[in-house]
């Protein structure tokens, strides 16, 4: 008789051989893919990257792609093609094996798309406008009315816990590549928010963090101008 646990060992370890082979698709920036790469390192898959340099490689590209919906980023496994940043991030979680990055109860997934909503209104105004030659100091004049009150509502939220459901999701993973890129504009900007500053500082410090911080791509910019 075959040992149960020994057999859902051996499929989950498939499971990561198979997914070994990924491609991640994006620009040369950080960008939306950030949060990606570090899930991909939390959950310790192995991937290699296509970085796009113009829009007319993409171009190029956009029109063999094995999907119904081109957009970068993507995520390619051997024949097929995956899109869209959250349908991307619950892939990397199942594939890695960490369910519960996505909540571990009804109630506490309920609770992490609702946090990926505020957490996108937070990077809306981070993103508009960041091909502007003046985009960093546009993003400090408004910062007071377009970012600071969605991040009071996080750190009100957060309270004294650790993370966010006082266990790492996929929303702590979204909002710390957001403190990073607000940190990167200006490192005095959540000085303010000391809960919310000190949960980016426990995430750096997780050790599969830490070593995806000393590869190449932790070194890209955000976005172009920062």
């Amino acid at each position: 008789t075959v040992n149960a646990e020994y057999m859902g060992n051996l499929i989950n370890t498939e499971i990561i051989q198979k997914m070994s082979d990924i491609v991640l698709g994006y620009w040369g920036i950080k960008g939306r893919a950030e949060p990606l790469r570090f899930l991909l390192a939390l959950t310790n898959l192995k991937y290699t990257e296509k970085v796009y340099t113009s829009p007319e490689e993409w171009a190029a590209d956009k029109e063999q792609l094995n999907t119904n919906f081109p957009n970068l980023p993507y995520i390619k496994h051997g024949d097929k093609i995956y899109t869209e940043s959250q349908a991307l991030a619950i892939m990397i979680c199942h594939s890695g094996n960490k369910p519960e990055f996505l909540g571990k109860t009804p109630e506490d997934q309920v609770h992490v798309t609702q946090l990926l909503g505020v957490i996108g209104d937070i990077q809306a105004p981070l993103f508009k406008d960041a091909m502007a030659a003046d985009y960093v100091e546009q993003v400090k004049q408004k910062f007071e009315t377009a970012v600071a009150p969605k991040l009071h509502l996080i750190s009100n939220f957060l309270a004294t816990k650790n993370w966010l459901l006082d266990y790492l999701t996929i929303a702590d993973v979204q909002l710390c590549f957001t403190l990073e890129l607000i940190n990167k504009i200006d490192n005095t900007l959540l000085d303010k928010f000391q809960n919310i500053e000190a949960l980016r500082l426990r995430f750096l410090d997780l050790p599969e963090i830490k070593q995806y911080y000393q590869t190449e791509a932790s070194k890209r910019n955000f976005l172009l101008k920062v």
